[in-house]
C-alpha cells in the first residue's frame, strides 16, 4: 500500500493499492505523525484503495482511538468497490466518521440469535508482581468489541504497569481486527520498555497467531501448571 500525506488542515492521507497486515507499521506511524502535529482533523482518503483485509479493517478503529485520545478526529472518505462493500458489511459507520458513504445504503436489520454471545468478556486485573499485571479474555474478540478494546487500553495506560499478561485460554475466537488491537497494546507497553505476553492461546486463536506470524514478535507462553 502507498500512503501520500498533506500537511494542510484537515490533513489528508491518501491510501492506494492493497491494505493488509503487512502495512500495519506504516499505517500506524502515519497516525502517530498526525497525532504529533498541530492539525486536529485527519481525512483518510480511500478512493484509490483497491483492497483491504479484515486485519487492516481493525486498524481504522485503532486510528480513531489514537486520535480521540489526543482530542483529534479521523474521517474516512470515499471507500470504493470491494473496500466500500466490506465497510458496509462490517457496519463500521456505527463507530467511524465516514463521508460519501455507506450510510445511504440500507442494511438488513435481523437480530442475531439470542444464544450466541456477541461480546468479549474481560476479567479484573491481577498483580503478579510489582509492575506485572494479568488479565483474562474469554468469548469472542472481533472488530465489534470497540468498547472492550478501550477497556484494555485503559488497563495499560498507568505508568505503574510495565508488563501485561493476557490470558487467552477462554477465548473461543479472535479475528484479525481483534489481533490488531492487541498489537496496539503491545506498542503502548513497548514504548515504555514493557512487554505484552499472551498466555495459553488455544485452537483457532493460536492458529491465527501463527498464520499472522504474531508469535514471532509477541511472547506466547503456557500458563503455569497448578499442583
Amino acid at each position: 500500500m502507498d500512503i501520500a500525506e498533506t500537511s494542510q488542515e484537515p490533513q489528508i492521507c491518501s491510501l492506494s493499492g492493497r491494505f493488509t497486515f503487512k502495512d500495519n507499521d506504516a499505517f500506524l506511524q502515519a497516525i502517530r505523525d498526525f497525532v504529533a502535529r498541530p492539525a486536529k482533523h485527519l481525512v483518510l482518503d480511500l478512493s484509490q484503495l483497491e483492497f483491504i483485509d479484515s486485519f487492516a479493517l481493525g486498524l481504522f478503529l485503532v486510528a480513531t482511538e489514537m486520535a480521540e485520545a489526543a482530542d483529534k478526529m479521523v474521517t474516512v472518505r470515499n471507500p470504493q468497490g470491494p473496500v466500500r462493500r466490506l465497510f458496509r458489511l462490517s457496519r463500521l459507520e456505527q463507530v467511524l466518521h465516514i463521508e460519501d458513504s455507506i450510510e445511504s445504503a440500507p442494511m438488513p436489520t435481523a437480530a442475531p440469535p439470542q444464544n450466541l454471545r456477541q461480546d468479549l468478556q474481560i476479567s479484573g486485573l491481577i498483580e503478579l508482581e510489582p509492575g506485572v499485571m494479568s488479565v483474562e479474555l474469554s468469548g469472542r474478540f472481533t472488530f465489534a468489541d470497540h468498547a472492550a478494546f478501550q477497556h484494555l487500553m485503559d488497563c495499560v495506560k498507568p505508568e505503574a504497569i510495565r508488563d501485561l499478561h493476557v490470558g487467552l485460554s477462554g477465548l473461543d475466537f479472535m479475528d484479525s481486527a481483534g489481533l490488531s488491537m492487541l498489537l496496539v497494546i503491545r506498542d503502548e507497553l513497548e514504548a515504555r520498555n514493557g512487554k505484552l505476553v499472551l498466555v495459553s492461546p488455544r485452537g483457532k486463536v493460536m492458529q491465527l497467531l501463527r498464520l499472522s506470524s504474531v508469535d514471532t514478535v509477541v511472547s506466547i507462553i503456557d500458563a503455569p501448571k497448578t499442583a
